[in-house]
């Protein structure tokens, strides 16, 4: 119902676009109801502040990249390739990761490193 209510608002100003965020909204509607009807059933300590960083961060980079950078071409290609390696950097920048995430992180990549490498 969400996403045809949005659809009449949004597909006649916006178009293709319109369409998209529509999808992205009703699937927000869809996101908060769902919360609302399971938490007492299956409850879970969700980490607010670290989603809302990372939806952030994402969603920055990701309106950034469509309104700044050129869509189509080899460049069009590096620019948002760059664009999406910036991510990780970006968390490691606002300091995302918990030391304890950061020390995993490197004991998986030595793992991961073939033997005699270094």
């Amino acid at each position: 119902m969400a996403n045809v209510v949005l659809l009449v608002i949004l597909v006649p100003p916006y178009g293709i676009a319109g369409a998209g965020a529509a999808l992205v909204g009703a699937y927000l509607v869809m996101l908060a109801l769902m919360y609302l009807f399971t938490r007492s059933l299956f409850a879970v300590a969700f980490q607010w502040g670290r989603l809302a960083q990372i939806v952030l961060v994402m969603g920055g980079v990701t309106v950034a990249a469509e309104l700044i950078l050129p869509t189509d071409g080899v460049m069009g290609f590096l620019s948002r390739t760059a664009a999406l390696l910036a991510i990780p950097l970006l968390l490691v920048a606002i300091r995302f990761f918990r030391p304890e995430e950061v020390s995993r992180m490197r004991l998986l990549a030595a793992r991961l490193r073939p033997a005699g490498s270094g």
